[in-house]
């Protein structure tokens, strides 16, 4: 049985860190699978999943050589441009998979990280990207689409809804989920949250996530005078529930490679308010379940017009559905990576 080790440079769980999982999980049966990453939360979800850890004591090239070697993996599956670029130093025995999941901007021009990640592009067996963004954005983009293939993320449609509906909660006008990161624009959100209720009087929104902002945020709702209306629900397991109780989600991020939240909440029929960057703009123009927003000015105007015309709202929120479930076929998502595993072995 092949032995396939996904390697992650960070150890918290976000977006990178479910993807792996569910592949670790959803391909137990085929491969022996281990995850290596420096120790922190992501521990705790492993040990639930039942996926072996390996724990990294730092990202150098020893180290992650150590583990490759003790696990004896067939093939490294790297996520993300950190882990892939360390990957390729690798001794050339295991095949290297690296899996980008985000388009960040420092991406897009020619700089020590984007020629690292290049020259290690003649290392890597394949490259797998989670949407064309990744690759139209990248500096070195000839390169990259040479050995790049599209596979999109799916939503566990069944598992999802199961969890949504766990907790009830009072509705919430506006919904974030994420991690309270820069990338993720939390005090974006405030300000939208703000503008919102300086039209329409009261307001009523959740902060589902926790990071380096929490404290900055909290200072943030202070000073905007929101303590009364955006309730900070901290990290949660399952957030899914609070995705469930919202009338919209906004997603203010400041550059995603897919956008999985959107996706799950349009699985749970909540429209997305999203910025324009990346997978978030393919992803919601294809499903026609939300908008694309390009200052606070637009998010608070569309979020102020959706909450007053709730046959509107429902309308996106069914559409959002109705395409989100196109987009859970989770069987037909890991037969990708079994054909993409099986390629990696053709003479």
């Amino acid at each position: 049985m092949l032995k396939i080790l996904h390697l992650l440079a960070s150890s918290q769980p976000a977006g990178a860190q479910r993807v792996a999982i569910d592949l670790a999980s959803g391909l137990a049966a085929d491969y022996s699978v281990g995850y290596a990453s420096p120790k922190g939360p992501i521990a705790e979800l492993l040990q639930s999943n039942q996926i072996p850890f390996l724990p990294l004591h730092s990202m150098s090239l020893h180290e992650i050589t150590r583990v490759v070697s003790a696990f004896q993996a067939d093939i490294v599956h790297a996520h993300d441009f950190r882990a892939s670029t360390v990957a390729a130093l690798l001794p050339k025995k295991a095949r290297l998979v690296s899996h980008l999941h985000s388009n960040w901007p420092w991406a897009r021009s020619i700089n020590f990280r984007t020629l690292a990640y290049r020259a290690a592009l003649s290392r890597l067996a394949r490259v797998i990207v989670v949407s064309r963004s990744i690759v139209d954005e990248y500096a070195f983009q000839r390169a990259l689409r040479r050995k790049a293939r599209v596979i999109a993320n799916v939503v566990h449609g069944d598992r999802i809804t199961m969890h949504a509906q766990e907790t009830e909660h009072e509705p919430f006008d506006l919904g974030f989920v994420g991690r309270l990161e820069p990338q993720k624009n939390p005090i974006l959100f405030l300000r939208i949250v703000k503008l919102v209720k300086n039209q329409i009087g009261r307001v009523r929104a959740v902060i589902v996530g926790s990071g380096t902002m929490e404290s900055e945020c909290r200072c943030q709702i202070a000073e905007l005078g929101l303590v009364d209306d955006v309730l900070m629900a901290g990290y949660q397991r399952n957030p899914y529930t609070y995705m469930r109780c919202s009338r919209m989600l906004a997603v203010p991020s400041k550059h995603e490679g897919f956008g999985l939240v959107a996706l799950e909440a349009m699985l749970l029929g909540v429209p997305v308010l999203a910025s324009a960057t990346g997978g978030l703009m393919e992803l919601v123009n294809s499903s026609g379940g939300g908008a694309i927003c390009q200052s606070p000015e637009e998010f608070a105007t569309k979020a102020v017009e959706w909450l007053k015309q709730g046959d509107l709202r429902r309308q996106l929120g069914a559409r959002a559905r109705t395409w989100a479930q196109r987009h859970s076929d989770v069987n037909a998502y890991l037969d990708q990576f079994r054909d993409l595993y099986a390629s990696l072995f053709e003479s």
